[in-house]
């Protein structure tokens, strides 16, 4: 054995006897390459698939029988040939059996052919029993016993015989047009006419499980004729056939669109609950968009149960967008037998104002009317009508909201004022109302206050007298609540003294000054100095800068009346003056004079019996003369300047 030998040419000597001991002859000489020390596995491989299926077979993806070579290399990382038999086995024929028609409530049977298994949609069992109730196209899927698989469809219709079958309402015309141009038009196959109170359209948007939209319907369908709903907003030709309308009536081809009998039952329904197809639901040519779908005249039952899936080709012929040919004129199957005359009582509401055509009569006042009908299939009907016109209603209202805006009917108000709105009434008669709104002032306010120490200040319950931020809550009349938000500032109180300066009593510096001698108030002494005459308590009110008040007093004791100046010793002349003062004294005197306030306008020391003062250029009023003798007695008088 040679191993790790590197690429080339190699010559084997051979050392020995032939086939035995001393004879001669040729030599056979086995010889095996094994590379890396690994033993190539070459191997064969059968496999079969079904027709239109593929066999991946290393970088070969096989889909016809035959017989294939592919080298893969081992875990040993030596090379190894496959040699591959590939059969391709046919499809089996399926068969679900032919399509049929059953009448409603018929037990039905399927059973798959052509294979070893069944499998069926829509809950079927293959061999079992179910009762047919709606129109349904089945699927079985077979397969044989190599595994193979195929499948086929059933359609069965379910109809009526006779008068069983006709027995309840149908949507025999589905219109979904341009626009607003929507309308259903609902067929009575019965034998009776059929009061409609207790239906109503539903419309399941966007693949809603939930009724979107619930349209209550009234009046009556006589038997073998039509009803027709439509928007209120479609063209005027569809409006003219339309027995109802409603704005509530829109839609669209990915919408479900149910007719409900008291709210619960489902009789009737264009589409699948619970689905969003995308934009419509279609089989072929028919499709739930753009299209006028008329019934087949073979169908004579509603969809009552929500179906696994919804084929409008099934039970509907399609017309293009927009037409409305058919709208209002039901073909069936359905039939009454000989005799179909009937006699049908009939109540309806219309709003004052409204009128109501019955017949050949347009009636506009309440009562009981008659009048015999004919209806598609050539039968009469006489129709009782006991008619009822509901007032509308003229109504004044005032209101007064705490709330920033009202909602009145289609209007939001936000301001003050008189506004009208047509209303519809619980009879759906409509009526107008006219609404006086107040809207209250409920915003919240905020407040600086400012009080001297000693003071107090009422915010609603309470009382304050420290400085803080204090909240209230205030309820108006109308019981809207306000919240007033303050910042209240105590002020401090000034300290006010009173001292004695050249015979008058002077305040502490303020902004205002009232004097009082005696604890009653002196007319006219209002500036920051006084001069006494008499002895007694002298006190001033003194308004500080801040605007807060205190009190400072005096007693004045050492002032004789001897001393003061008698007052027939001083004239001043003349008084009342335009300016010019003459002031004559028994005495030698000086004179200060001052202006209302306590500032000093004039002064002269020099003694004298005589003095002339010209007070020509100050302002016209009240000035206050002291004349103060040699003995520093005084007299106070005043002069008026006009």
């Amino acid at each position: 054995t040679a191993t790790s030998l590197s690429a080339g040419t190699y010559y084997i000597s051979v050392d020995g006897y032939g086939a035995a001991p001393g004879v001669e002859g040729a030599y056979t000489l086995n010889v095996t390459c094994t590379p890396n020390g690994c033993t190539p596995d070459n191997t064969t491989d059968a496999q079969s698939i079904c027709q239109g299926s593929t066999y991946q077979f290393g970088s070969q993806s096989l889909t016809t029988g035959g017989t294939y070579l592919e080298t893969f290399t081992n875990v040993g990382g030596c090379d190894s040939v496959v040699t591959l038999t590939l059969t391709v086995n046919p499809l089996p024929t399926i068969s679900a059996g032919s399509d049929m028609t059953v009448t409603a409530g018929t037990s039905v049977t399927l059973s798959g052919s052509g294979g070893v298994s069944y499998t069926w949609d829509n809950g079927v069992v293959d061999g079992a029993s179910f009762t047919a109730s709606t129109t349904m196209t089945y699927t079985v899927t077979g397969t044989d016993a190599n595994g193979c698989q195929n499948q086929d469809n059933i359609t069965i219709t379910v109809s009526g015989t006779g008068g069983q079958s006709c027995s309840e309402l149908i949507i025999s015309e589905y219109l979904e047009g341009s626009s607003n141009n929507k309308a259903i038009e609902i067929y009575n196959p019965s034998s009776g006419a059929v009061n409609l109170s207790a239906y109503s359209i539903e419309i399941y948007a966007n693949g809603a499980t939930t009724a979107t939209t619930t349209i209550p319907l009234t009046g009556s369908i006589l038997s073998n004729a039509t009803f027709v709903i439509a928007n209120s907003n479609a063209n005027s030709s569809i409006l003219g056939l339309a027995d109802m309308n409603s704005a509530q009536l829109t839609y669209n081809g990915d919408d479900a669109v149910a007719l409900m009998k008291s709210s619960t039952q489902m009789v009737d329904l264009v589409g699948k609950i619970g689905e969003d197809p995308g934009t419509d639901w279609n089989g072929g040519t028919v499709s739930t968009k753009d299209m006028t779908l008329i019934r087949k005249t073979t169908v004579q039952n509603g969809v009552t149960t929500n179906p696994a899936s919804f084929d409008p080709s099934v039970e509907w012929n399609a017309l293009g967008q927009d037409v409305i040919s058919n709208l209002g004129t039901h073909t069936s199957n359905c039939s009454n037998g000989g005799n179909c005359d009937e006699t049908v009582s009939v109540a309806e509401t219309i709003c004052s104002g409204s009128s109501y055509v019955l017949g050949t009569q347009t009636l506009t006042t309440a009562g009981t009317y008659t009048e015999t009908l004919q209806n598609v299939a050539g039968c009469d009907s006489v129709v009782n009508l006991t008619l009822t016109v509901e007032q509308a209603y003229t109504i004044n209202s005032t209101e007064t909201t705490c709330d920033n805006s009202y909602q009145f009917g289609s209007q939001t108000l936000t301001e003050d004022g008189v506004y009208t709105e047509t209303l519809q009434s619980i009879n759906g008669c409509d009526s107008t109302v006219t609404l006086n709104i107040t809207f209250e002032d409920v915003r919240d306010s905020t407040f600086v206050v400012e009080i001297c120490q000693g003071e107090s200040y009422i915010l609603g319950s309470q009382t304050l007298t420290q400085s803080g931020a204090y909240s209230e809550v205030f309820t108006s009349n109308s019981g809207c609540d306000s919240t007033v938000n303050i910042t209240l500032s105590v002020k401090a109180t000034p300290i006010i003294t009173v001292t004695e300066n050249n015979g008058d009593l002077v305040s502490s510096l303020g902004s205002a000054y009232q004097w009082s001698y005696n604890g009653s108030i002196i007319q006219g002494e209002t500036s920051q100095s006084i001069t006494p005459t008499q002895n007694g308590t002298y006190s001033v009110v003194t308004t500080a800068f801040n605007g807060c008040s205190a009190t400072g007093t005096y007693d004045m004791v050492n002032l004789s009346v001897n001393e003061i100046l008698n007052n027939k010793d001083v004239r001043i002349m003349p008084n009342p003056s335009k300016g010019l003062v003459k002031i004559a004294s028994s005495f030698k005197v000086e004179v200060i004079i001052y202006n209302v306030i306590g500032e000093i306008v004039y002064s002269n020391s020099v003694h004298s019996k005589i003095h002339t003062v010209d007070l020509s250029e100050k302002e016209r009023g009240v000035y206050m003369v002291k004349i103060i003798g040699e003995n520093n007695s005084y007299l106070v008088k005043r002069i008026i300047l006009n």
